[in-house]
């Protein structure tokens, strides 16, 4: 967690670099840690891939900051601040490229003693490299290309100029005066540029990609806005359930909410409510980064059909796997194994309002829809409890499975809890099966009522037996909603005559839960999760029943 001090109060709109000693400056561990032990590797080339906006000019400056630190000497080229006539000619752009070189080296200009037309651009710019700059250079050169993706619309450039980094890359295995030369390549898009497998600089190296802020990195950053801690968990919840953990669509809401308190008298948790409900809006606090990704997705009509599609239908779905690369590239759809959902509500809400043009009318769309209709309601049949309405095994299995992989991901907790209806076969054997049925639907519709968040999972598991997955949730909300279910269970007051004499807790029915909580990893797999849980249970019920016991399994790895 960051401390609060005048910085958190910011009076600039977000959009740009965070600072590196910025206390906004909101870590995703292990990335920071990563990247600096990658720079540190002689002849090294780091790869740092995300959707913009999301971090990737902040963390360069996390890493130059690092670099500079050991005593490194940083170039950073940002191609999409290249005039055109650069790039209208290889030979120009490489010449380009060693003056900019030396510019910021501070090294002199001796281009025209190495250029030579005869032996070509490529050769004159790797001797130049090797013999003018890291051969004056005392110290490692930490050389960033930032947003190098710009280049595939030039391909009279790309074409000659990323094996020409992958062929740097590769020497320096060898040369060890070439390996002062450290390259971090920053890119937003998929490549998908032709170029021979043994030639790219994209499939070598190291690579990281940046993922959105987890619920505690979204509560740290709400921290540093000067939220007291109390009010930092509800605003977080708001905000990652809405924007699920965009960096920057995260601060720009808190930078809006801040200016607007200053203001107004209402309290933050309601102003944010209003920001929420109106950032879909064309006059919303994200219009114009909604406006941008409208934009492009026009400009491709296929891709287009293909997210419309995503935020039409609420669950995960299989898409031709370019298009599902290509969405997930910009930042709108998240990949969960073979299939993408869309990536947050903001953007399900936003497209599912403004068509993309006449895509509902598609014919492709048409019968898309007509199948998943067929298809929600035979998955509706196979994998919901016809009693009670709830998920059924089958649907609790298939979701923890998703969502184990996807926290996990992201390093966030998941929580489940296993409900057993105390004494459930003797209140059957007592008032018979029918009674036992309208136990069995009032308690699964108490149960619904007890979760509040749209990726919360309620399923019958079993006989008396309720299971419910809480995503994004720590042993403290497992625990919440855990005492919320008795509360209302209890509120019921499905009452139960002589409970003394045939063992109830209670003179009405009541419940015995157990609690498990873990941050998804590869050392553990969700059936662990479900078994800590369940000698939970256990415990609740031999110590007494009507109560709740929570696991420990996991408590070294959830800290």
């Amino acid at each position: 967690m960051c401390s609060v001090h005048q910085e958190s109060q910011m009076t600039e709109q977000p959009g740009g670099p965070i600072p590196p000693f910025s206390t906004t400056y909101i870590e995703r561990s292990p990335l920071e840690k990563q990247a600096k032990e990658a720079i540190e590797q002689p002849g090294c080339l780091l790869r740092i891939k995300s959707p913009r906006k999301m971090g990737k000019t902040s963390l360069i400056l996390q890493v130059k900051t690092h670099a500079i630190g050991l005593g490194y000497s940083t170039v950073h080229l940002d191609f999409r601040r290249i005039e055109s006539r650069v790039l209208s000619d290889f030979n120009t752009f490489l010449r380009w490229f060693c003056k900019t070189l030396s510019y910021q080296l501070k090294l002199e200009d001796e281009l025209e003693d190495y250029w030579d037309e005869d032996i070509g651009g490529k050769i004159s710019c790797t001797a130049y490299l090797y013999n003018c700059i890291l051969e004056k250079l005392e110290t490692p050169l930490l050389l960033v290309l930032s947003e190098i993706d710009h280049l595939f619309e030039h391909p009279q450039i790309y074409q000659d100029f990323l094996p020409l980094l992958r062929s740097w890359y590769e020497e320096a295995k060898q040369e060890e005066s070439i390996q002062k030369l450290r390259l971090i390549l920053t890119y937003s898009t998929e490549i998908y540029v032709p170029l021979k497998i043994n030639q790219s600089p994209f499939n070598v190296g190291s690579v990281l990609q940046l993922t959105r802020f987890n619920l505690e990195q979204t509560e740290a950053l709400v921290c540093c806005y000067g939220f007291l801690s109390t009010l930092s968990k509800t605003i977080a919840d708001q905000l990652y359930e809405w924007v699920n953990g965009h960096p920057y669509l995260t601060q720009l809401a808190l930078y809006h909410l801040n200016k607007q308190i200053e203001v107004n008298s209402e309290t933050p948790e309601v102003k944010l409510a209003h920001i929420i409900e109106e950032s879909a809006t064309l006059s919303g606090i994200y219009s114009d980064h909604l406006r941008r990704c409208l934009i492009h997705l026009k400009q491709n009509q296929e891709l287009a059909t293909a997210f419309q599609y995503v935020v039409e239908i609420d669950e995960a779905i299989t898409l031709d796997p370019i298009l599902a690369y290509q969405l997930e590239s910009l930042g709108l759809v998240t990949l969960i194994g073979n299939q993408v959902i869309c990536s947050c509500q903001l953007y399900r809400q936003y497209f599912r309002t403004y068509k993309l043009d006449t895509i509902d009318q598609h014919p492709l769309i048409h019968h898309i829809k007509q199948l998943e209709k067929q298809n929600i309601t035979l998955k509706s049949l196979s994998e919901t409890d016809e009693l009670t309405g709830l998920a059924n095994r089958r649907w609790f299995n298939s979701t923890i499975e998703q969502e184990w992989e996807r926290l996990g991901n992201q390093n966030n907790s998941l929580s489940l809890l296993l409900v057993d209806i105390d004494y459930f076969k003797v209140y059957n054997d007592l008032y018979g099966h029918p009674a036992g049925d309208v136990c069995l639907q009032k308690i699964a519709q108490a149960l619904t009522e007890c979760i509040n968040r749209s990726t919360d999972l309620v399923s019958r598991y079993g006989g008396e037996e309720f299971a419910i997955l809480l995503p994004m949730s720590n042993t403290q909300r497992g625990v919440q909603v855990a005492q919320r279910i008795q509360h209302q269970i209890k509120a019921l007051q499905i009452t139960v005559e002589n409970p003394r004499v045939i063992c109830f807790p209670e003179n009405v029915v009541t419940v015995s839960i157990g609690v498990a909580s873990i941050i998804p990893s590869s050392d553990f797999n969700w059936r662990d999760l479900v078994e800590a849980a369940d000698r939970s249970l256990y415990q609740s019920k031999r110590k007494g029943r009507n109560r709740i016991t929570v696991s420990q399994a996991f408590s070294e790895f959830n800290e």
